[in-house]
């Protein structure tokens, strides 16, 4: 299957479970639905494997902490200052 595909129908589902309206329509249909978190956390486990220290390694990892690195910084450097 299509990860796209897998993930489109992930996202459906978390919209459907964290929706009051559609959980009032049909309450007993989405009891069983509530695993969506699983699903993405097994996301990366239909990828093929990365070997360490290659460069498609460094360019995932980059894509993956350089968001969070960036956001980090800017909140401790406006925590310090706020002092």
């Amino acid at each position: 299957m299509n990860p796209n595909v897998l993930k489109g129908l992930l996202i459906i589902l978390v919209i459907l479970d964290h929706n009051e309206f559609a959980r009032s329509v049909m309450p007993e249909f989405l009891r069983g639905l509530s695993f969506h978190v699983v699903g993405f956390m097994a996301l990366p486990l239909l990828r093929d494997s990365m070997r360490p220290f290659t460069a498609q390694f460094a360019q995932y990892a980059f894509r993956l902490y350089y968001p969070f690195a960036l956001v980090t910084c800017v909140l401790a450097l406006a925590a310090y200052f706020i002092k």
